[in-house]
């Protein structure tokens, strides 16, 4: 009985290790949320509509090759994050976005139209 005691309480304690080490959310830090997404394309543009609604202080950067979205919305007051690493370039300086109640429409303007079509969104 005293080693099975034993066992228990040695796997007991290692779970509750695991737990702090691998908890992603913390006081000082909110959980991250991954807010579901669509695209579509045609030669000279990428449009990415992204589900959150009612978003607070949204922040939206456009890089040469990425987007990144973070806001804190729903009813909940989530915070929100998403990054995407572009297949190929963006035109960030002639990119746009428009908050509505419950998405975001972001307009990105693609580098070189050469290629027509990009055959999917990320690297």
């Amino acid at each position: 009985k005293f080693f099975r005691k034993k066992m228990i309480l040695k796997c007991l304690l290692l779970f509750i290790f695991l737990i702090e080490t691998f908890t992603f959310s913390t006081p000082e830090t909110p959980s991250v949320n991954f807010p579901l997404f669509r695209w579509a394309q045609n030669r000279s543009r990428l449009w990415i509509t992204i589900q959150v609604p009612a978003v607070k202080s949204p922040k939206v950067e456009f890089k040469s090759s990425s987007l990144l979205f973070e806001g804190v919305g729903g009813k909940d007051g989530k915070f929100y994050r998403l990054e995407l690493d572009f297949l190929n370039e963006i035109n960030p300086d002639t990119s746009s976005w428009q908050k509505f109640d419950k998405k975001f429409l972001i307009t990105i303007n693609k580098k070189e139209e050469s290629q027509p079509h990009w055959p999917h969104l990320l690297k």
